[in-house]
């Protein structure tokens, strides 16, 4: 999968793309392909022109998202970082860095997507090191169920 941040990418995926991109890294684990950044823009422009994908790169409707990308997923649900999906299921995890962590923010604060591995543990990040996965915590996930 490629970053979030690839120059060939619209800006709005670059700046707000981590759920958008976690998602396609689960649908290439589950169709078996990899995704190429024309595979992403064709995705992304059909997923905003069909109101799934909306400002600021929001996915409004990730079950259709990773449908777009040929994967099938009946739901998606919030849930604490306790909860695992199961072997058909898929998770994203979300991270939260406060203003006052290591490493200065000003006045910020900072939430990160990436894709889980199913047990909690991070398997992909868009950012592909990104500091708030390391100085922030994991606040919940979104666990998608086949």
């Amino acid at each position: 999968m490629i970053l979030q941040t690839d120059p060939a990418l619209p800006q709005e995926i670059n700046d707000f793309g981590c759920y958008f991109t976690s998602c396609l890294y689960h649908a290439e684990r589950k169709t078996g392909t990899t995704f190429d950044v024309d595979r992403v823009l064709e995705i992304y422009q059909k997923a905003k022109a069909h109101g799934i994908v909306g400002d600021q790169c929001y996915v409004e409707r990730p079950v259709s998202l990773m449908a777009l990308a040929g994967a099938i997923f009946d739901s998606v649900d919030k849930a604490g970082v306790g909860v695992n999906p199961d072997a058909k299921g898929a998770e994203l995890l979300h991270f939260h860095r406060d203003a006052d962590t290591p490493k200065g923010m000003g006045n910020a604060m900072h939430d990160h997507f990436v894709a889980g591995d199913g047990q909690g543990n991070v398997a992909f990040d868009p950012l592909g090191d990104s500091n708030t996965v390391k100085y922030g915590f994991l606040q919940n996930k979104r666990i998608f169920s086949a």
